[in-house]
């Protein structure tokens, strides 16, 4: 916990909330100064899990996350705290309920997002998103694939059945887009 949580890695492994766990938060991470999760697989049996991964304490990061793949729960990875970050590359996300990503207030940098929902794949939320090379598939026509409140900076950003690429809010007015960014 805090800022003395140094060196924690996680690799090679897989973690599966059994049915029937509503509450369930898979993985609760922080590290400090460095640290990794590599080749990890998190799944939520029925889908009904809260977080696949949660990096909501303060102080999390800088971190890496790699080759990651979260299937079922609310949000796949929910963050908070404004303090250092995550760089993410190679995350698989799908069947989320309320967003893939659910960032507050974080900087977070992702290259490689893979993501099959029907809701948002990325919920920023005051925090900072630099976002290369996404894929984001499955959407629904009434949702949009990026929601923003904070700054964000994407590239090379295609999505297919959502009714917007990003709907941007930080700015006056709002800003939609829609197709590959």
């Amino acid at each position: 916990a805090g800022i003395s949580s140094f060196r924690q890695n996680i690799w090679d492994m897989g973690f599966v909330v059994g049915a029937k766990n509503p509450g369930a938060i898979a993985l609760d991470y922080v590290s400090n100064n460095i640290g990794a999760i590599h080749d990890v697989s998190i799944t939520s049996e029925d889908g009904q899990g809260v977080t696949g991964l949660s990096m909501a304490r303060f102080y999390a990061g800088p971190l890496m996350l790699k080759n990651l793949s979260i299937h079922g729960f609310q949000k796949g990875i929910a963050t908070a705290a404004f303090e250092y970050g995550a760089t993410i590359e190679g995350l698989t996300l799908s069947n989320q309920t309320v967003a893939g990503i659910y960032n507050e207030q974080q900087t977070i940098s992702i290259r490689g997002l893979q993501s099959s929902n029907s809701v948002p794949a990325v919920m920023n939320l005051n925090g900072f998103v630099l976002l290369l090379d996404g894929n984001l598939t499955g959407g629904a026509a009434s949702t949009t694939a990026i929601y923003n409140s904070g700054g964000l900076y994407l590239r090379n950003i295609a999505q297919s059945s959502y009714g917007s690429t990003l709907q941007d809010v930080s700015l006056a007015p709002p800003i939609v887009r829609t197709g590959t960014i």
